[in-house]
């Protein structure tokens, strides 16, 4: 008789093979980046404005720990450093070259013939970076893009401008009287970003501040909504970086690099746009040294990508469904598809942001100067031609006659 008529075979499946991570940040606590007129505390910042300060490297330095225990002490990143396995990125400012050097000095300290001096647990690792003008992929929002700057003006006819700027008109009388510069709905995030930075520092608030606080988180929060996380906008924000984050993601699946962690140092609108290209922005402002980890996995032919966010120093990261995916994990393709609109090459950037690559604009008045001067000059050829002839032509009919 045969035994097993029916049955049930049970095939051992191995769990998704993490295959590479994006992990993009904030950089930590800084001074103030544009203080008002009459600001009265500057000597509370001996490095000047903008810049990081003793507890944003102690932000970077407990993510960096995170870091190590998420990915080192799982034995996904080896330790000791190895240059072949992970690649780091900043944008060119001081306050993120600092912050991803701070990070790593907690992801990677050195170890055994790593150690250089018995005293110092510390080894230097390479930070890249672009030119501050020309990084559109970390800083796009800094870079010069006439239709973004357009888009923008154009945002100022809605209603949805004209009722916020109404309704906060006396707050900015108040807010212009006390600083002595000039308060609207534009630059209103500068006097947030400085109040902002003086409590954190427990440096005492003037009244306007304190009175208007919470108005001026609600503000600074509707800023970064309206100038980054727009549709309309996104490919002027997200589009270089969109690009950026899949040729990362493209090289792995073709197995043509072996870096296996990218670290992506950048700011509190980097973070908006990529977050907010997969819509899974909060709208609120990212914290310091808030981390989103980009995780892609394996499963037999399957790719995909799980998205989790870290948003204070202390706990763990939490998973960001998106909305287009069954579950927490979105295959590469669904994920491609999502953001295909604004993912911009270098060229098609330049293009939406009316930026002509191949046209150097200090030689327009050339361009228009050469042909107008050709005209001129074949114009006075066609009259030098027609002229001379007729001279000679009239000395051959009108001679005087000779006379005895």
């Amino acid at each position: 008789l045969l035994l097993l008529l029916t049955g049930v075979v049970t095939l051992s499946q191995s769990a998704p093979t993490r295959e590479l991570v994006i992990l993009l940040f904030r950089h930590g606590d800084r001074s103030p980046a544009n203080p008002y007129a009459n600001y009265p505390n500057a000597s509370a910042w001996p490095q000047g404005y903008g810049q990081l300060t003793v507890e944003g490297m102690q932000q970077q330095y407990a993510l960096g720990e995170f870091i190590k225990k998420t990915y080192v002490a799982s034995d996904y990143l080896p330790s000791p450093y190895n240059r072949t396995n992970v690649y780091i990125r900043s944008s060119d400012v001081d306050r993120t070259i600092m912050s991803a050097q701070t990070q790593l000095s907690a992801v990677f300290p050195p170890t055994g013939a790593q150690v250089w001096d018995s005293s110092i647990l510390w080894q230097p690792i390479p930070v890249h970076t672009a030119s501050a003008g020309n990084d559109n992929i970390l800083r796009s929002y800094n870079q010069n893009c006439p239709a973004y700057t357009d888009t923008k003006t154009q945002f100022m006819n809605s209603k949805e401008y004209k009722d916020t700027n109404a309704k906060y008109q006396d707050l900015f009388k108040t807010i212009s009287q006390a600083t002595g510069d000039t308060v609207n709905l534009n630059n209103i995030w500068q006097f947030a970003d400085t109040t902002f930075c003086d409590q954190n520092h427990n440096i005492t608030l003037p009244k306007w501040a304190k009175d208007n606080f919470d108005a001026l988180k609600v503000l600074n929060d509707w800023d970064l909504k309206i100038n980054f996380g727009r549709k309309e906008v996104q490919k002027f924000i997200a589009g270089r970086l969109l690009w950026y984050f899949w040729q990362l993601i493209d090289a792995r699946m073709n197995n043509s690099v072996g870096i296996k962690a990218y670290f992506l140092s950048g700011h509190d609108v980097t973070v908006i746009a990529l977050l907010s290209a997969f819509n899974i922005w909060n709208e609120l402002q990212p914290p310091y040294a808030s981390l989103v980890m980009a995780e892609l996995f394996k499963d037999n032919d399957t790719w995909s990508i799980q998205f989790s966010f870290k948003n204070s120093t202390e706990g763990n990261a939490f998973v960001l469904p998106v909305a287009v995916c069954n579950n927490t994990m979105c295959s590469v393709s669904q994920l491609k598809e999502l953001t295909k609109d604004v993912t911009l090459t270098e060229e098609e950037w330049r293009i939406a942001c009316r930026l002509d690559s191949s046209f150097d604009l200090t030689i327009l008045p050339y361009v228009i100067a050469i042909p107008i001067l050709a005209m001129i000059i074949i114009f006075l050829c066609c009259v030098w031609v027609l002229i001379i002839p007729c001279k000679r032509l009239g000395k051959s009919k009108y001679q005087r006659l000779r006379t005895n």
